[in-house]
């Protein structure tokens, strides 16, 4: 029998949708004793940061381990996986960094397909043919909220010359309620003066939200 409280893909993969806030995460991913220590920088919470992926699905869409490379300009997959703190490590969200276009737009398709209509959205087409960069985010489900973040570039690959295009895809799901801090080294006056705008500017979904304007 299969543990449904991790698993959904299949017997070899974890599936991030169905891992439980709240909860160890050492308990049901043991894998995070291999993973980085990293501060997560869209969401600036605590994370197990790991480029190998292929452990991993959402839902029926097993995930993949990419990288694009023309010499000057290196980037991988990545996924995050959030905690609240390393010492009390309980599992708050997860972040996945994709590079792979196709794989990228197959999950936004789940989230869409899973979700309906977004709470906030914005799509931005760019002269270039086929360059896109779109924003989603919602909020419906009752513990977690979902963004979602697709940026399109062009860079110029150095074996052939030619330019071409680097999508990079952000996908964001976090527990509803969570607040991020402010750098040690900001000026409090300017603190005071954000909260003053607007009490809930350091909660996550007025960050993602701000994101829009």
């Amino acid at each position: 029998m299969v543990c449904a409280v991790v698993v959904s893909c299949n017997a070899q993969k974890r599936d991030l949708e169905m891992l439980p806030y709240n909860k160890d995460l050492g308990a049901v991913v043991p894998d995070i004793r291999e993973m980085q220590r990293d501060r997560e920088l869209e969401t600036t919470m605590s994370a197990y940061q790991t480029d190998n992926l292929t452990g991993y699905c959402i839902n029926d869409i097993r995930l993949n381990n990419y990288t694009y490379d023309n010499t000057s300009y290196v980037q991988s997959n990545e996924l995050y996986l959030l905690v609240d703190s390393y010492k009390a490590n309980k599992f708050i969200g997860y972040v996945l960094r994709i590079l792979d276009e196709k794989e990228a737009n197959k999950l936004i398709t789940y989230f869409q397909n899973k979700l309906g209509p977004p709470f906030k959205t914005k799509t931005y087409t760019k002269e270039e043919e086929n360059y896109e960069d779109a924003l989603y985010l919602w909020n419906k489900e009752k513990d977690r909220m979902t963004f979602i973040k697709k940026h399109s570039e062009s860079r110029t690959n150095h074996q052939s010359g030619k330019e071409e295009k680097v999508t990079t895809t952000k996908i964001v799901v976090v527990k509803k309620g969570l607040s991020i801090t402010p750098d040690a080294g900001n000026d409090p006056e300017k603190i005071k003066e954000i909260l003053k705008e607007n009490p809930h500017n350091f909660e996550l979904i007025e960050v993602f939200k701000n994101q829009f304007l």
